[in-house]
């Protein structure tokens, strides 16, 4: 028969006790404070993983409208690339500002001529020679017109001769202006000049 526990000695009875608080404390680690804590840790790596996921999109979010700003700004410059250097040759546009020029300098456009275009590695020059009568001083101002227009032109092979009795028209002026255009997908020469119509 086993022994009562009143019939037990103290240090019999402390032990016991001490037993029993063994196995309680074991079955509330086991089954509450080591899920618990295993649950806690995940849940603080989440927390964790949100807040540098927060500081994240808080960075980008800080450079999206600095990166906004970069794309329009190129979006700028290449609307004015496009303007310098565009990919048609546009002969006709040209032709007709190289006569308001003349007109709004008092130089007289005798008659223009379309030459062969130039090609070169990326781009094609198209070549309109002039024949022009005015004045140095009108032929002065019409350079400084074309050397203001939004797209490159160039002026050269300029050769001026005196008029005897021209009246206001003291020289007569012989040059050819050149406009340039981009060539995006040219596989050869052949290809290139067949994209030239104007």
């Amino acid at each position: 028969m086993a022994p009562q526990f009143n019939d037990m000695s103290k240090q019999q009875q402390w032990g016991i006790i001490g037993g029993i608080c063994v196995v309680i404390l074991g079955a509330f680690y086991w089954y509450y404070w080591a899920p618990a804590t295993v649950a806690t840790t995940a849940k603080q790596a989440q927390i964790n993983q949100m807040q540098l996921d927060n500081e994240s999109t808080k960075l980008i979010a800080g450079q999206l409208e600095e990166l906004e700003a970069e794309v329009e700004t190129m979006e700028s410059q290449l609307a004015t690339l496009a303007t310098i250097l565009p990919e048609e040759q546009e002969t006709d546009v040209l032709l007709r500002r190289l006569q308001a020029a003349a007109v709004d300098t008092n130089l007289n456009l005798r008659s223009s001529t379309y030459q062969a275009p130039i090609l070169h590695d990326f781009y094609a020059e198209g070549p309109i020679e002039l024949d022009l009568v005015g004045s140095f001083h009108d032929l002065a101002m019409f350079f400084d017109r074309v050397s203001k227009f939004g797209r490159i032109v160039t002026v050269g092979q300029v050769t001026i001769a005196a008029l005897a009795d021209g009246g206001a028209n003291t020289i007569q002026v012989q040059c050819t202006a050149s406009t340039f255009y981009f060539l995006p997908e040219v596989e050869g020469p052949e290809d290139a000049a067949a994209s030239m119509g104007g």
